[in-house]
C-alpha cells in the first residue's frame, strides 16, 4: 500500500516537473520572433510559480535576457535581470550570488536614481538572510526603507516594515517590532490590504504575547 502510494506520488511529482519544463520551453519558443526588447519583457514577467518550479531552466533563460540587455545598453532591463537571477540562485542555495546579483542591480538603480526598485531589493535581501546574517540584514533593510520612504513608494513599504519587524522580534527587540507591525498595519489599512491586514495582526498580537500584554 505505502509502495504504491509513494509510486502515484512520484509520478504526480514528475508529471508536475515536466509542465513546468514544458512551460518555459513554449514561452522561450513563442518569442524568438519578438524584438529583443520584447522578448526581454516576456522574460521578466515570467509567474513566479513556474520559476521557481524549474530553476535550472531560469537560470538559463535568464542568462540569455541578460545578454541581450547589455547588448541593447539597458540598464535597467539589465538590474530587473540580475534580480531574477538572485531569485534563481537564492532557490538553488548558493547564497553568494544571490546577494551579488541583488548588490549589482541594487548599483544600477542607484545610479538611474531609482529609489522605489533600489529600496525593494535592498529591502528583500535583507530579509533573505536574517536567519545568517542578521546584522547585515538589520543593515540592509534600513537602506531599503531609507530609500522606499525617500521614493513615497508606500506599496513596497507596506511588505518591508512587516517584514522588518519579524527581524526586529527575531533579535529580541519586541518593541521596536510592535513598532514597525503597526507602521505597516496602517499602510494596509490604507491600502485596503484585506490579506495583509490579517497578518498584520497576527505579528502584532504574538509580540504582544511575548512580552505577555494580554490588555493592548
Amino acid at each position: 500500500m505505502i509502495k504504491g502510494c509513494l509510486i502515484i506520488c512520484l509520478s504526480f511529482f514528475a508529471s508536475f516537473l515536466i509542465a513546468q519544463t514544458n512551460y518555459l520551453d513554449s514561452v522561450e519558443q513563442s518569442i524568438q520572433n519578438l524584438s529583443a526588447e520584447d522578448q526581454i519583457k516576456a522574460v521578466l514577467n515570467l509567474p513566479y510559480d513556474k520559476v521557481v518550479a524549474n530553476t535550472t531552466k531560469a537560470e538559463t533563460i535568464y542568462l540569455e535576457a541578460l545578454n541581450k540587455s547589455k547588448k541593447l545598453n539597458n540598464q535597467e532591463f539589465e538590474a530587473d535581470v540580475y534580480n531574477q537571477l538572485a531569485l534563481v540562485y537564492g532557490f538553488l542555495g548558493n547564497y553568494d550570488k544571490r546577494i551579488g546579483y541583488n548588490i549589482k542591480a541594487i548599483k544600477i538603480y542607484e545610479k538611474l536614481g531609482n529609489k522605489s526598485k533600489a529600496g525593494s531589493t535592498y529591502g528583500g535581501l535583507g530579509f533573505s538572510m536574517y536567519r545568517r546574517d542578521i546584522e547585515k540584514a538589520k543593515m540592509y533593510m534600513q537602506k531599503g526603507m531609507k530609500q522606499l520612504e525617500e521614493a513615497k513608494d508606500y506599496e513596497a513599504l507596506n511588505p518591508t516594515y512587516d517584514n522588518y519587524g519579524i527581524v526586529q522580534e527575531v533579535s529580541g527587540n519586541v518593541d521596536s517590532a510592535i513598532f514597525y507591525y503597526n507602521k505597516a498595519l496602517v499602510l494596509k489599512r490604507n491600502q485596503n490590504d484585506s490579506i495583509g491586514i490579517p497578518f498584520a495582526l497576527g505579528h502584532l498580537s504574538g509580540a504582544y504575547l511575548v512580552k505577555k500584554d494580554f490588555t493592548t
